[in-house]
């Protein structure tokens, strides 16, 4: 079970990094909906970037809690 653990952290670790590159692709091609519109939605792929970097850290700490036992 613990081995299922760090295979899930580092999932979470992998997903995380592409959520990021994602989020990058989709910021410059919306600019062309407006300002207003292009500062709304690059708020919330920033709100989901420092979600994903949550769960990184959890994922971390559960393979560290996974190594000391």
């Amino acid at each position: 079970m613990l081995k299922v653990n760090v295979q899930v952290a580092n999932e979470v670790a992998y997903e995380s990094e592409q959520l990021r590159r994602d989020g990058e692709k989709l910021i410059e091609p919306i600019i062309t909906y407006g300002v207003k519109f292009a500062v709304s939605f690059t708020r919330v792929v920033e709100s989901l970037e420092r979600t994903a970097l949550y769960s990184v850290d959890i994922a971390e700490i559960a393979i560290n809690l996974t190594e000391k036992a």
